[in-house]
């Protein structure tokens, strides 16, 4: 079965951004490790064989048994004496995974949940008493998958590695991390991880901060967050999904210290605690070091933890939230509309499992009956979605970019269509289709991948969580495949239409409005709420809090004792032999086109890919490249209706992609190789229907479709805005690079600020514009689409290749050959120091620099730099300043550069950034431990594991870059060779980079009109 992802929540909060990879490297999973300072382990000389109802060291065998459909074993364990559960899931996947688990229901938005967690990995704990203890790991491990996650009803504490002795030393940080914190006994790490009142002078005003404070301001800034946590609010009322697990920044400030700490002794014993681990590791040592090390003293107690469930409505809710938007900006058609009902328990896995099904099927079918209605009435961006990550799941269709007095029209519209496809029945060759695809991606889903223990975590803790069996998931399979094969004979889709949505009262409409200056005017209560606290201070009271502050920074900067350092177990990377892991690429001939083949195992199942260079297209049609991407598969063709096209699609591949993006030369920042790319993954047999579907698709779609052109352009337009108030980060870098780089300049054009603003533009004036779009869109089509430009990429075993060559064949004869002329893009750079204002109460602050412009080179690995870096930039930028994340990204090409990330500062930020120098003055004097730790995190980029289709992707990735296998071990041997010195030889190209004071700031409007004297130009991002 398709492993179910329940971690699409709104309300899930993940706690780290993790230090940049290199995607392009990597090297086998099985070099072999040591450790510096191992936990004792000791190793069942008998194997790994259990019998239920016996006792290994504490823990009791519940269940064991075979998982056929995962090739694995499942055990369930209880610890006898402390009642803590432990669930193994037992393959031969090499990337090892480890949770620790607790529920965590809350009863207000104070956040408690999130800031205990953050204050379990930042604080330390009794064997390991450091600050900031999980940095060391996350900038000195192999590790792939390090962090704290806070869900609604749970928390937990995960992490991967391909090692085993690693995995061992982290299993003994997380577990002290969370059974022994010294957040019980330091109340500072409550005022750095949560919030304090920040004031250091007397005649400076008091300010809030903290890192999950500053954190949630960026969080809940979103209207789609906003939006999520109301609908919760109107279905489950009486249930910790009323509440902001993640913490309101508004009611942060409420929550006390000991509040907290009562808060974890409620509900961080290991009576409430589960334990996962799987993949290829021994287990009799693990549960002996638990047992001995955690569990054994623990005496098992009862703790009302249970997550309640609501009482179904008798009557649909009707509910009303708002959100902000710019002071003086027209309110027209921003509101959103949402019809939300709930449609599964989370104990019953079928339920979740076709109500996702169901939602593709129809909610989210842009040719379904419910769709055409919506759009008739003027609903012209909707989209559907579930979350079945809580206990009760909640179905949602969302009219976005709306008028709320359309309300009781787009209900009746719902539930109208709704019945009107029960009634007409489910197209039975979309439904035929939809679980072809279902049963190709489960199929491709069964390889080891990064992320495949937390996908099979998500599972088993959703029986933790809601008591439930917690191997039950994995042995629904074969029941409900064979549900879903009979699905139109037995209208099983119809049933749900009917069961879950026409007749389900236990659900809600929201409104939710735009409300222009609400955001300022919370910020203004915010400021007279505390000018109003400083006055109400006595001289007294007002220097005990300067001194408080002191105190706080001073116990920040106190670095640890090398004798507390030495208690933390890294590996130590002397040991290691890292060899690039090279993935197979033979380059052929087909007809006189290129291409890349990759002969592997793929268990019946092969990719193709079309690589499509795209320089012939001139410089100013480059935004219609992009557009053009998102045109194919989404209109109907010379042959099909678009609506034809996905079943086709469905039935024959796992979904057929296409992308548009530029590869970036390795070493040069002016050298790209710009690329539309379409591929699909699909069973051998049906590979000829694919390459006939491809060619279908980038020959005879019919872009001068003005209706369905300018609705994808509209939903194109909604879902850019979205994104930048989501998350603009990767804006802001792109456009601080592009002053420099014509590869940025480039993205820029196709995926950036100035690809934002060339839809704005369509959609605002579409009608004067559509003539010149189709001719744009048609000149760009056929130029693109020449068999010169393209380059193939075929993954399949050995023995069936042959089997595709009349395929390739058939592509490559229907494309045109003509002679193009390659194009000499000239882009204009600038050094204006620039600014956007966005509706946040946060920044994201970017400064750059390219050494090789100054005429550096450089000595030592940049890979061993950019954790040293960071290491600097989390200590002062987040720890002391506040921001949720500051780090240094370094490539080959020359360029340097350093965000910031929910930062409440600006000028303050820029400032600190350019203290770096300084700090690597000093980098001569960094320890042995330091400099293996920084070794160690350069490093993991290596050891990332990858699916057969991923390993291809990669490789065809560093193909068209010009990354050869040799430079790529050469970058190993750098990282192995860096001396201190080295490092410390950064310190004068930063003092000359950061000179040149290239900025780019996009966040808070008045945070920026606060600190105009820093840019040249400002201007609002969203038009």
């Amino acid at each position: 079965m398709k492993r179910l992802r329940i971690f699409c929540s709104a309300l899930t909060v993940m706690c780290f951004l993790g230090t940049l990879a290199n995607p392009i490297l990597s090297v086998s999973a099985k070099t072999p490790v040591t450790n510096v300072s191992p936990v004792k382990t000791v190793t069942k000389q008998i194997g790994e064989n259990y019998n239920v109802g016996q006792v290994y060291h504490g823990f009791k065998l519940i269940e064991d048994g075979k998982l056929k459909d995962y090739n694995a074993v499942g055990r369930i364990f209880e610890h006898v004496k402390s009642g803590a559960r432990l669930v193994q899931f037992k393959n031969a996947d090499p990337n090892k995974y480890f949770a620790v688990t607790f529920r965590t229901p809350t009863d207000d938005n104070t956040g408690k949940p999130h800031i205990l967690e953050h204050s379990l990995l930042m604080g330390g704990s009794n064997k390991y008493p450091i600050k900031q203890l999980l940095t060391y790991f996350l900038n000195g491990s192999l590790a792939n998958e390090m962090n704290g996650y806070t869900q609604a009803d749970r928390t937990f504490y995960p992490f991967a590695t391909v090692n085993e002795q690693e995995f061992n030393n982290l299993m003994d940080v997380y577990l002290d991390m969370v059974y022994n914190p010294r957040v019980q006994s330091l109340e500072n790490i409550f005022k750095e991880e949560a919030w304090h009142h920040e004031i250091t002078d007397p005649k400076n005003q008091i300010e809030d901060t903290g890192v999950v404070l500053n954190e949630m301001k960026g969080a809940l800034g979103s209207p789609a967050q906003q939006l999520n946590i109301a609908i919760n609010r109107s279905l489950l009322p009486n249930t910790t999904y009323n509440f902001v697990s993640g913490g309101d920044p508004k009611n942060i400030t409420e929550l006390s210290y000991k509040e907290l700490v009562d808060y974890y002794k409620k509900y961080y014993s290991p009576s409430n605690s589960f334990i996962f681990i799987y993949g290829d590791t021994t287990l009799d040592d693990k549960l002996k070091h638990i047992d001995e090390s955690f569990l054994n003293k623990v005496t098992k107690t009862t703790i009302d933890s249970k997550i309640v469930k609501q009482k179904p409505f008798t009557e649909r809710k009707y509910s009303e939230a708002e959100y902000g938007i710019p002071k003086g900006q027209p309110t027209d058609n921003k509101d959103y509309l949402s019809l939300n009902f709930v449609t599964g328990d989370s104990s019953n896995i079928e339920e979740l499992v076709s109500t996702q099904l169901f939602t593709q099927l129809v909610l989210n079918n842009e040719n379904s009956i419910l769709h055409k209605n919506l759009r008739d009435a003027g609903f012209k961006n909707i989209s559907a979605f579930s979350n079945p990550g809580q206990a009760q799941s909640i179905t949602t269709i969302l009219a976005s970019n709306t008028d709320r007095k359309q309300k009781e029209l787009f209900e009746k519209i719902v539930m109208n269509s709704l019945k009107e496809i029960s009634k007409q029945g489910i197209d039975k060759e979309l439904v035929a289709s939809t679980l072809s695809s279902y049963e190709l991606s489960d199929k491709i889903s069964k390889s080891y991948t990064k992320e495949a223990g937390m996908s099979l975590y998500s599972l088993a803790s959703m029986g933790f969580a809601y008591d439930t069996n917690m191997l039950s998931p994995f042995k629904a399979n074969d029941a409900i495949m064979e549900k879903l094969k009979n699905a139109s004979k037995t209208r099983y889709f119809e049933k749900i239409i009917d069961d879950k949505f026409v007749n389900n009262k236990f659900s809600s409409l929201v409104t939710f409005k735009a409300v222009p200056g609400l955001n300022d005017k919370e910020k203004e209560a915010e400021v007279k709420k505390l000018a109003d606290y400083k006055s109400s201070l006595s001289k007294e009271s007002l220097n005990a809090l300067i001194k408080s502050n002191v105190e706080l920074k001073g116990w920040q900067s106190t670095p640890e004792s090398p004798e507390v350092l030495a208690k933390i177990p890294l590996i130590n990377v002397d040991t290691l032999t890292p060899k690039v892991t090279k993935t197979p690429l033979e380059i052929k001939r087909v007809n006189g086109v290129k291409m890349l083949f990759h002969p592997m195992s793929t268990n019946g199942t092969n990719n193709l890919s079309l690589y499509f260079d795209t320089t012939s297209v001139k410089q100013n049609q480059i935004p219609y490249i992009k557009l053009l991407s998102s045109l194919l598969g989404s209109m109907d063709t010379k042959t099909h209706t678009q609506d034809e096209l996905t079943k086709l699609s469905s039935k024959y591949t796992n979904g057929l992609s296409t992308s548009a993006y530029a590869a970036p030369s390795i070493n040069h920042k002016n050298t790209y190789t710009p690329t539309l790319q379409v591929s699909a993954t699909s069973l051998n047999e049906n590979a000829p229907n694919v390459t006939k579907l491809m060619l279908e698709v980038i020959k005879d779609t019919k872009i001068n479709d003005k209706e369905k052109l300018k609705l994808i352009i509209d939903n194109t337009k909604a879902n850019l805005d979205s994104s930048i108030a989501n998350d603009p980060l990767k804006l802001a870098l792109n456009k601080n690079s592009s002053n420099n780089s014509a590869y940025s300049a480039y993205m820029n054009n196709l995926a950036g600020i100035e690809y934002y603003n060339f839809i704005s533009d369509l959609s605002k004036n579409f009608d004067k514009k559509y003539d010149e779009l189709v001719k744009n869109l048609t000149e760009v089509s056929k130029t693109i689409f020449n068999k010169n430009n393209l380059t193939l990429s075929v993954t399949v075993e050995d023995n069936e290749f042959s089997k595709f060559q009349t395929n390739l064949t058939n592509i490559i004869s229907n494309l045109p050959s003509d002679k193009l002329t390659t194009q000499n893009y000239k882009f204009n750079f600038s050094d204006k120091k620039e600014a956007y204002t966005i509706e946040s109460p946060i920044n994201y602050n970017i400064q750059s620099f390219n050494y090789k412009d100054l005429g550096y080179n450089v000595k030592g690995s940049l890979q061993v730099l950019s954790p040293l870096v960071n290491s600097f930039l989390w200590d002062t930028l987040r720890v002391k300043g506040g921001a949720y994340g500051a780090y240094l990204s370094a490539d080959e090409t020359g360029e340097m550069t350093i965000f910031t990330y929910r930062d409440p500062r600006i000028k303050e930020s820029f400032q600190d950034i350019k203290t770096i120098p300084q700090f690597l003055e000093n980098a001569d004097k960094i320890s042995p431990m330091q400099l293996n730790q920084y070794k160690l995190d350069a490093l993991k980029s290596y050891y990332i594991p990858n699916s057969i289709y991923e390993k291809a992707s990669e490789s065809d990735m560093l193909y068209f870059s010009g990354v050869s296998d040799d430079y790529r071990q050469n970058c190993i041997d750098k990282i192995l060779n860096t001396t201190s010195d080295d490092l410390k030889s950064y310190s004068e190209i930063f003092q000359d980079g950061l000179k040149e004071n290239k900025i780019t700031t996009i966040g808070n409007i008045k945070a920026i009109e606060a600190n105009k004297e820093l840019f040249d130009s400002i201007e609002p991002l969203v038009k």
